[in-house]
């Protein structure tokens, strides 16, 4: 199964809804530390990061690049691995980061929220997917 399929990400490009269907990106991502920075590949989707989560936090956002070579993202996928951790998480964005002034929509953002805490071992994974300026 891929990240992909097990999303059901609902994205926006430039106003459009953009369903991802027929992705084929493994689920397979290199665990990595918070401020670490990500490894990118060119335009398309990118490498899958994989964000643990420290017990009992009550909310994460995550924010993810893209490369200068692909500086527009277009998507955003996301999962929880593994995906029970995802019965007491809240998705509260997932997005193009529109904070930034001006915003570049060069990023994507990821906002999750847990009332009672995150339990023990939550992890997240998310991708990006990212196009040249034209």
């Amino acid at each position: 199964m891929t990240l992909h399929a097990i999303c059901k990400t609902v994205s926006i490009r430039f106003g459009r809804p953009l369903f991802l269907k027929s992705l084929a990106v493994p689920a397979i991502a290199v665990a990595i530390g918070a401020l670490a920075a990500p490894a990118q590949a060119a335009a398309g989707w990118q490498v899958p990061q994989t964000f643990s989560i420290s017990q009992g936090r009550t909310t994460q956002f995550i924010g993810y690049n893209c490369p200068a070579d692909a500086p527009l993202v277009t998507a955003g996928a996301y999962d929880f691995a593994p995906s029970a951790q995802a019965s007491g998480a809240e998705l509260f964005f997932n997005g193009p980061r529109i904070d930034e002034s001006p915003p570049f929509y060069g990023g994507w953002g990821f906002g999750f929220g847990w009332a009672a805490g995150a339990p023990a071992g939550t992890s997240v994974i998310v991708d990006i997917f990212c196009v040249k300026r034209a």
